[in-house]
């Protein structure tokens, strides 16, 4: 008996289930800086996340592991990428954008997001974004019961 409920505990859902999927979001500033609106995605498949996070003028991706220890979900990046105009053109526009260097060096090799109560919302610590103060934050996408993909 000891044994069947083991087995069956094992094939329960995992207590991080409810946390894959699409999150809503992006980098929210502290004051009224442009915003890098985006996603984070969890994928159960190897626990990976994609994350986007677009301006006006660039758009910042990246992919990597995550894990879950409490509250906290671990966004372990291993690939981060810019996607911007030439140099040229960021001077002769004017554009606001944030070399690959100074992203990577502020993201660091790893992003800390708490999740909320209710697990429908994310939340990461204060951090600098070129030169823009603010955190991550991202909101969970929640299918309602019955939805069928069809």
């Amino acid at each position: 008996m000891v044994v069947m409920g083991l087995a069956l505990a094992a094939c329960g859902p995992k207590p991080d289930a409810a946390l894959l999927g699409h999150w809503t979001g992006g980098f929210e500033p502290k004051s009224g800086s442009e915003v890098y609106a985006g996603y984070v995605h969890l994928y159960a498949t190897g626990q990976g996340f994609k994350l986007e996070l677009k301006s006006r003028d660039q758009t910042i991706s990246g992919s990597g592991t995550w894990t879950l220890k409490g509250h906290t979900v671990t966004l372990l990046i291993q690939d981060l990428e810019s996607d911007q105009p030439d140099q040229d053109v960021v001077f002769a526009k004017k554009l606001k954008v944030i070399d690959l260097d100074t992203i990577r060096s502020q993201f660091g090799r790893q992003i800390l997001l708490r999740v909320a109560a209710d697990s429908l919302s994310l939340e990461g610590l204060p951090m600098t974004l070129g030169k823009v103060e603010g955190r991550l934050e991202f909101q969970h996408i929640v299918r309602p019961t019955g939805f069928d993909k069809t």
